[in-house]
């Protein structure tokens, strides 16, 4: 830089200096610092915004990618869709400013989402009957009454299933209604005296 003064005679004079002038960068900030999960099958919409430099700004994903079914919108920062199908996605997001001269500049966000999976139907146990002439066995599929999710044949509450069971006397037939059943298997029906002892054995 130079200065000249105004001086006459043997004016005017002048002197210079030199100056080194460093512009930085802005320090842009993106939000949020995480995302939530989301459910398969869920709509899902987040959006990320950016601050600090000059916008408008602009989104991309720049390593990783976005569960199936998800994308990011470049102009608004919204990730919006439904996810196919559960997994945990790992991805990095870059948003760039519109700054002149030395710029544009970027900022960038690492972010981890978790697709959780369907959430399973409880099973759910429907009534059983089976009649059957006396001194004549009867078998029951307690597998048929359960409808929902898989449940294997165990321990209820952890006690044993009961070995025997009582069934309702008509006349003289074998008669037995089963409800409230939370894991498959057999019951098994029998009277050992007609018209006297009626019971069912469980396993």
């Amino acid at each position: 830089m130079t200065a000249t003064d105004s001086s006459v005679g043997s004016g005017p004079f002048s002197g210079s200096q030199t100056y080194l002038v460093t512009v930085s960068p802005p320090n842009i900030g993106i939000s949020p610092a995480t995302l939530p999960n989301v459910q398969q099958g869920g709509a899902y919409s987040e959006t990320i915004t950016a601050s600090g430099g000059t916008a408008p700004y602009r989104f991309t994903v720049s390593s990783g990618a976005l569960p199936g079914g998800l994308v990011l919108d470049p102009s608004s920062g919204v990730i919006s869709g439904t996810p196919s199908a559960g997994a945990t996605a790992s991805f990095t997001v870059a948003v760039s400013d519109s700054s002149s001269g030395t710029g544009p500049f970027v900022a960038t966000r690492t972010y981890t989402l978790l697709v959780q999976g369907p959430v399973p139907t409880p099973p759910a146990a429907g009534p059983l009957s089976a009649t059957t002439a006396c001194d004549t066995p009867a078998s029951i599929n307690l597998a048929l009454g359960i409808s929902g999710a898989a449940v294997t044949p165990g321990r209820d509450s952890g006690r044993p299933w009961p070995r025997h069971r009582p069934a309702q006397r008509r006349g003289r037939a074998l008669h037995a209604e089963l409800g409230l059943l939370q894991r498959p298997g057999q019951l098994h029906l029998h009277s050992d005296q007609c018209g006297r002892h009626i019971g069912a054995g469980g396993r």
